[in-house]
């Protein structure tokens, strides 16, 4: 969600209120943007298992790769000595 206002502005809805003092508006949005990566790496995973058949169910390739930060965030979580 640190970039749903970058996210909108792509489909020309910047100005879209995302947050609780529009909760009717922001709850449906703020759903479709936190399912993208759900159907992204369900689509990817689907693709894959066409040519791996023997690869494993979609929880467990996730869960597999859920302790994995994201790269950028490395120095906030393992700070220089």
């Amino acid at each position: 969600m640190h970039h749903d206002r970058q996210i909108l502005a792509w489909r020309g809805w910047e100005n879209l209120p995302v947050d609780a003092a529009h909760l009717g508006r922001a709850l449906p949005i703020t759903l479709v943007l936190l399912s993208l990566p759900w159907g992204l790496t369900a689509a990817a995973h689907a693709i894959a298992r066409q040519f791996d058949s023997q690869m494993p169910d979609y929880l467990t390739v996730v869960y597999a790769y859920l302790p994995l930060p994201w790269p950028p965030t490395w120095p906030t979580i393992f700070p220089p000595p």
